[in-house]
Formats: structure tokens, sequence, C-alpha cells
């Protein structure tokens, strides 16, 4: 009897289904996975390290951004508080000038007194200073005459609205010299009313003032205008430096009622003043701070037909300057017909 004989294993299972691999066969297949992982995490600490660098980056920027801005806002403020002391100085200096040389007790204005309330024309008699108050619509002329009898000095008119803000001032009134300063004499004030409210006048009778002064006579006319304005002289261009001053020309009609604005981007530097010449090539008027700052505006009634000439200058002291850059001005002319 021969003894029971059994299969021999196989000695290769990679392709039995019946017999998986074992482990040493998955041993390849883990260690890529492994080296993979491995890789995915160097990666990442890489992009980590990237991203904290420039983290810090930008808050080293924003750091320095921060401390130019607080450098700045310190420089502003002591900029500011220095405007504030200067303008405290200037304010007492003003006050102090007015009580050596205008002896304020002369010049209690009291209340408003109404204007135009019936009629469209009144006839007013300042003695040393007065506040008067109007209601106007917009596009409304208040024109203030000087009774040239009433001797030489001139008057000097503030107009502000309901809220205080400036309008326009100007002066009228006659010199010994006819000529002060180069200033043409003038008995007429014009103001562009372009808000709808009301209005405050104030009236210094500068050189006319006084115990023994007799009073100034005026007569303010409100107008309201039924015609449109047009602008003949539209100009926005920087101030040269040298040469000749600008001029601009326009054509006007006698009767015509002309503003003339100059404006400055940086009027620090450039400091407007204007000048209108006539068709005879005489001076008709001229103007320094009539818009408000250092900002020229010229109202005048053309006396006569032909080309007028705008000069447009620059102040400084009583004497004209030239700046130092090209800053920008600009310079409008408009007129109006009164009818």
């Amino acid at each position: 009897m021969t003894g029971i004989q059994l299969p021999t294993p196989p000695t290769d299972r990679s392709h039995d289904p019946d017999h998986p691999p074992i482990a040493a066969d998955r041993a390849v297949p883990q260690a890529a996975a492994a080296a993979t992982r491995s890789l995915l995490l160097t990666v990442a600490v890489i992009l980590l390290g990237v991203a904290v660098v420039v983290l810090g980056v930008i808050l080293l920027l924003t750091a320095a951004d921060r401390a130019e801005l607080r450098a700045e806002n310190e420089r502003l403020a002591a900029d500011n508080a220095e405007l504030v002391t200067t303008n405290e100085e200037l304010t007492a200096g003003l006050r102090g000038w007015e009580e050596e040389f205008l002896e304020p007790e002369w010049f209690e204005l009291g209340d408003p007194v109404a204007l135009f309330a019936t009629d469209a024309v009144e006839q007013l008699s300042i003695d040393g200073a007065a506040r008067y108050a109007f209601v106007a619509e917009p596009g409304h002329l208040l024109e203030v005459v000087l009774d040239p009898s009433g001797g030489d000095g001139f008057v000097y008119l503030e107009l502000v609205d309901d809220r205080g803000r400036f309008v326009g001032f100007a002066d009228i009134g006659s010199f010994p010299d006819a000529g002060w300063y180069g200033h043409v004499p003038r008995d007429h004030a014009w103001f562009i009313l372009d808000r709808d409210g009301s209005y405050e006048l104030t009236v210094h009778g500068e050189g006319r003032y006084g115990p023994n002064a007799a009073p100034t006579a005026l007569t303010a006319q409100l107008h309201a205008l039924t015609d449109g304005t047009e602008r003949v002289v539209d100009v926005s261009e920087p101030y040269p430096i040298d040469g000749e001053l600008p001029i601009h020309t326009f054509e006007g009609r006698a009767g015509q009622l002309a503003i003339i604005t100059m404006t400055s981007e940086r009027p620090e530097a450039l400091d407007p003043f204007v000048r209108l010449y006539g068709p005879t090539g005489a001076l008709v008027g001229q103007d320094d701070d009539g818009a408000g700052g250092l900002d020229a505006r010229l109202v005048v009634l053309l006396p006569e037909d032909g080309r007028y000439e705008v000069e447009a200058d620059t102040f400084d002291g009583g004497w004209s300057r030239r700046p130092s850059r090209e800053h920008p001005y600009t310079l409008t002319v408009e007129l109006v017909d009164l009818g």
C-alpha cells in the first residue's frame, strides 16, 4: 500500500485569485504612498513658510505706512496749531488796531434795519457804521450808490448771507488825489446775490466817521434781472512767471454790468489782482480780494461801447510780483444787461 501523496503548494501565487498577496508583496505600494505624503507635507511646510514671510512683509509695510501717517498727522496738527496761534495773534492785532484808530464806541451797530420791505430803493444815512438786512432771490443784484457831494473819503461795505457766509465786499468813495495807490474812485458798488434767502449788509464810514463828520448819504437798490448773463471770457491756464502780464479782451456796451472774477489754486503764492481798461486805455476799475479770501472780483458798470482789456496780475504788499512757479489760475468775465 502506497502512502498518501499531498499536493505540492504552488510557488507563484501572484496570479492566483484564491490566494491574495502576502505582506511582503504590499511593501512597495505602501512605500510609494509614504513618499507622496512626505512630499505633500514638505510642500505644505514650504507654502506655509512663504505665507508667513509674505504676511510679515505686509505687516512691516503696514507698520511703516502707519508710522508715516502718524508723522504726517503730527505735522498737520503742528501746522494747524501754528495757524490757530497766528490767527489769534492777527485777531488780537486787529482788535488793537480798531481800539487805537477806529474807536469802537462810534461803531455800535445794534440790530439790523430791514430794507426793501416796501420799495426796491432805499435812502440811507450812515453815521459811523450801520447794519441792514434784506431778503433776495437768486439772480438779484444789490446796488449801493454813494452821494458824491459828501466829500473825500470812502465807505466800506461787507455782505454776508443768513448763515454768516461771505458774499462780497467793496469800497466806494472819492479821494483827494483821485488815485489812491492806483485806486479808481467810484460811487457805485454791486453785489451778485446767487442764493435765495436773507442777507446782511454792514456799512463802515471809513474816512467819514468821527464826532464832527457829516453822515454819509447812500442809496441802496435791489435789481431783479430778467435777462441771463453772457460769459465772454473763460480762461484756465498756468500763470506765466516771466514776460508780459496776461491780458484778456472782450467787447462791451455802455450800461452793461461786467463781473470779472480771478481765482487761484495757490493764493498764498499767486494772489489774484485784476484791472479793467476801457476802449481809450483808461483804467476803469481794479480789485484785489472782492471774491473772498485772496481771490479777486470786480463788478463794474461799463462806461462806453468798445473793446475792454482785463489785466490778470498778482498782488503782494501793494506791489505786483511774479510767482516763482506757474500756478494755475482762472479768469471769467460775465456781462449782464440791466435793461
